[in-house]
């Protein structure tokens, strides 16, 4: 599953210069001091001082920006509840009392680091900058909400000369530390006694910050996946590499570079580009372009349940202006009505299974759904059928110039007059290592894809979707006030792929699509599904609150 990941971070992206100094890798030193996870954010507040006049404060002022922010701080601050709520003492999710601490969360400045162990919880350590007043409305605050919900009060400590509180329970994690330092609040916890937290205070003390100040990045943030999955804390779905994110704020546009670190050699064998000239011609509005990927998507699980023959090494998307459904796909094959014959049964069989897996489960809404759609491999061509009239996706083959095509999209493709810039060719074609590029317009690129996930709603869940979601509307009120996004997927070492990417606001509009709809899902942060989950389940004998306090499952 590991190579959808680096296929995600291709498809859907963004010309511009994107090469740069790549900074010291310090992931080892971090590594061998037991860290899984490090981050350090300047906060919004931060960002927005050094973006004044940009597109990015203009966005951050949209009343649509408020209005959605607001919603999602009201989800965030019952999310915690709704994952702990088979361990907590109480019912009370203590809303009134979370919801308040958000807006410093994502305001100021913070510092997290999680430190490996032997224990489900991994030890944390959080600071965040903050004045007088706000910090002692976190002092009060976490109090409260840690006393109902384990049902055992909080001491008064004091430490490296600083005052705190401290709460001892039960279960993993057992200790709860808060303390104010200088312009800092400081919150740790861990098993019995903690490391971090200490380090962190002995090194306000000294310099009064937790971190040395960043006077290059926005955000700096490294994950170490693969360690973070014994503690459940890792997707379960996907085998997540070491990522290092670090995202910068230029004069027109915010930079971001993500590192992923590999457990082994990729193996990836990067052929040269075979880019369709011929068939991709402006006006375009988006083009991304793949290679080497194919032989380990051949590896994939869904690869050899569907028995698909091997899958193309090159593929090719682009978007023209105008129609949402004029996305097309071409991927460069060898005997190309060949090849259909032998990937049609297969793929038909998985769009089929995905068509069934991610539609409407109620018998109700799946009678009253308008469109029953059914892939199927009919002339040479895979189609589906039961579609709406406006919308016609096909795959099917193309011979040009000696070349044998796969080619498809949402409906029959109307050819552009005007040949692609040579300066987009020669983007992808000079670096050698290159996996993946992406270009886009991002405003009208937004456009589209704000269409094709309303089709798809269509299509998969008869419920009309609420055009007066909050959602909805800041997708809309941001089609103005978006540039150019490019994107380069680059093989920086045999186990390292890096991802770097000049953007208005650091997403793609695919990314900004998805982002949307999870956002607005009731489900939101947990997952977009219409019930909030719950992560995992808690085994019977790990309640927060101690025994005698809650029901034994």
């Amino acid at each position: 599953m590991r190579w959808h990941l680096i296929l995600a971070a291709v498809v859907g992206t963004g010309c511009v210069p994107l090469r740069g100094t790549a900074a010291p890798d310090v992931t080892a030193m971090w590594r061998k001091d037991g860290l899984i996870t490090r981050l350090h954010f300047v906060g919004t507040g931060g960002i927005l001082a050094g973006a004044a006049g940009t597109n990015l404060s203009a966005i951050a002022a949209l009343p649509e920006t408020a209005a959605l922010r607001e919603q999602t701080f009201q989800k965030l601050a019952v999310a915690p509840y709704n994952f702990l709520r088979d361990r907590a003492a109480t019912t009370n999710d203590e809303t009134a009392l979370i919801r308040p601490l958000l807006d410093d969360l994502f305001r100021t400045e913070s510092f997290l680091e999680l430190k490996d162990g032997t224990n489900d919880v991994p030890e944390m350590v959080f600071a965040l900058r903050l004045d007088d007043d706000r910090a002692r409305l976190w002092e009060t605050n976490l109090a409260a909400v840690l006393v109902s919900w384990c049902g055992l009060p909080v001491t008064g400590i004091q430490a490296g000369g600083f005052d705190g509180w401290e709460l001892r329970k039960h279960h993993d994690p057992n200790l709860f530390q808060f303390f104010r330092a200088g312009n800092w609040i400081v919150l740790g916890w861990g098993e019995d006694s903690l490391q971090l937290q200490p380090a962190i205070l002995k090194r306000i003390r000294k310099t009064t910050r937790p971190v040395d100040q960043d006077t290059n990045n926005w955000l700096d943030a490294w994950v170490d996946w693969p360690a973070l999955a014994p503690h459940q804390l890792a997707p379960r779905s996907v085998e997540l590499p070491a990522m290092r994110l670090q995202v910068q704020g230029r004069k027109e546009f915010v930079r971001s570079e993500l590192t992923m670190k590999f457990a082994a050699p990729l193996g990836l064998k990067l052929n040269p580009w075979r880019i369709p000239t011929n068939i991709i011609r402006n006006p375009i509005v988006s083009f991304t372009a793949t290679r080497g990927l194919a032989p380990r998507l051949n590896e994939t699980a869904e690869a050899k349940e569907f028995n698909l023959p091997p899958l193309p090494d090159q593929v090719y998307i682009w978007a023209l202006a105008g129609i949402p459904q004029q996305t097309q796909l071409v991927a460069p094959v060898t005997d190309a009505s060949n090849y259909m014959q032998q990937l049609a049964p297969g793929l038909v069989a998985m769009a089929n299974a995905f068509l069934s897996d991610h539609s409407s489960k109620d018998s109700m809404t799946a009678q009253s759904r308008a469109f029953t759609v059914a892939a199927v491999h009919t002339n040479g061509e895979i189609e589906f059928t039961g579609m709406p009239p406006f919308v016609i996706p096909r795959l099917g083959v193309f011979h040009d110039s000696g070349s044998d095509y796969l080619a498809g999209g949402l409906m029959p493709a109307m050819k552009g007059k005007q040949p692609l810039p040579p300066e987009l060719i020669s983007e992808i074609t000079r670096h050698g290592n290159l996996i993946g590029y992406g270009w886009e317009f991002t405003g009208e690129r937004l456009k589209q894809w704000h269409g094709l996930f309303s089709l798809g709603q269509v299509i998969l869940n008869p419920v009309a979707p609420d055009a007066g979601a909050l959602a909805d509307k800041w997708i809309q009120a941001l089609w103005g006030k978006l540039g150019r996004s490019a994107t380069e997927v680059l093989l920086t070492a045999p186990d390292e792929v890096t991802v770097i990417r000049n953007s208005t606001t650091g997403f793609t509009a695919l990314e900004l699509s998805g982002l949307a709809y999870w956002l607005d899902s009731p489900g939101f942060p947990l997952s977009a599904h219409r019930e909030p989950p719950r992560w995992r389940s808690v085994p019977a004998g790990l309640p927060l609150a101690p025994p005698g306090q809650m029901h034994q499952p």
